[in-house]
């Protein structure tokens, strides 16, 4: 998988976002603290990438690794998604590049509030650029972008959180960070056709090396 400079590719999609990337700004809602420069690593299992066309993308395990925050920012940073047992149709797809079965995506991850009422936290999750995945087997290549959002089904303090999805109305998942809400925006289609609204179900458990806590200010 290609090495980006994740600083200015973080700030470029923050700013897309319309969110001002200085550390003041953004550390003052307070998400995530003592978390230091630990970061942190995760796992999961299966996930499905499907569109509103019914094609799916279906892997077996998640590995997160290198989960790091911007310098200065508790709430957003960049991570390393690498999935294994990815099949398209029942036939090994990949990343280009990559070996069979194996798709990495490089995602910059956004923490925000699912419900700002009752501190119900999610994290939405951004590609930093098109993923290409191949299917040799069917000689097809499907492009994806966009984001996901996935929402915290744990407590707010701990070591340990387990952020899920659900596959379904895209317009649906949403959160919401200083005031401005983020919708799912992920998209799937086969090469040379237009891009499709899609959705991934996905539960991913982060683990951090120390106990932090989820916080609204």
């Amino acid at each position: 998988m290609k090495q980006l400079r994740i600083t200015s590719q973080v700030l470029a999609v923050l700013f897309a976002f319309g969110i001002a990337a200085s550390s003041t700004g953004l550390a003052a809602e307070g998400l995530l603290p003592q978390q230091g420069e630990k970061g942190a690593s995760g796992e999961g299992g299966e996930v499905v990438t499907s569109n509103l066309n019914k094609e799916e993308l279906k892997c077996k395990d998640i590995l997160v690794l290198n989960w790091r925050f911007l310098t200065g920012s508790n709430i957003h940073g960049s991570a390393e998604f690498h999935f294994t047992g990815c099949t398209v149709l029942g036939f090994a797809a990949n990343t280009l590049g990559d070996a069979s079965g194996v798709v990495l995506r490089r995602r910059l991850f956004l923490l925000c509030l699912r419900n700002p009422k009752t501190l119900v936290f999610g994290v939405l999750l951004q590609s930093e650029e098109t993923v290409h995945i191949e299917v040799p087997a069917l000689k097809a290549l499907l492009l994806e972008k966009g984001a996901i959002i996935a929402e915290n089904l744990s407590g707010n303090k701990g070591k340990e959180f387990t952020f899920a999805a659900q596959a379904g109305d895209p317009a649906v998942a949403e959160c919401e960070i200083e005031g401005k809400i983020f919708k799912n925006s992920l998209e799937l289609a086969v090469d040379t056709k237009s891009d499709v609204d899609a959705s991934e179900t996905i539960t991913l458990k982060l683990k951090f090396g120390e106990e932090v806590e989820l916080m609204d200010k």
